[in-house]
């Protein structure tokens, strides 16, 4: 709880419940610890500098997976979860290589 209240939640209700999500989706047992929230770069960085918003950066592949995976495919959702905004998300998965097709392997025509 201390860490929540380090937060001014420029966002309200819903920047924090993206956070709890986030955090919930990430966290390694049934129980939010406070290892947890540490693990959680993002969140880690809006506790530590009050009022600043934690840069996009320390997200992975495997964040963006869980996301989607968590959100049934949906990236708008998946991006929410994250708490962070769509074009952002959609950055992000085009940067990390995410859910992009791979290009298909043309044969060559058999030979009778």
């Amino acid at each position: 709880m201390t860490l929540l209240t380090r937060y001014d939640w420029p966002g309200n209700v819903r920047e924090l419940e993206n956070q709890m999500e986030r955090l919930a989706l990430f966290a390694n047992g049934d129980t939010l610890t406070l290892q947890d929230a540490r693990n959680d770069s993002e969140f880690h960085g809006k506790v530590s500098a009050p009022g600043a918003r934690a840069a996009d950066t320390a997200l992975t592949r495997d964040d963006l997976q869980r996301a989607l995976t968590q959100a049934n495919g949906n990236r708008d959702e998946a991006a929410r979860i994250l708490g962070i905004s769509r074009a952002t998300f959609f950055r992000k998965l085009k940067l990390l290589g995410v859910g992009q097709k791979r290009p298909r392997l043309v044969r060559p025509p058999h030979s009778a």
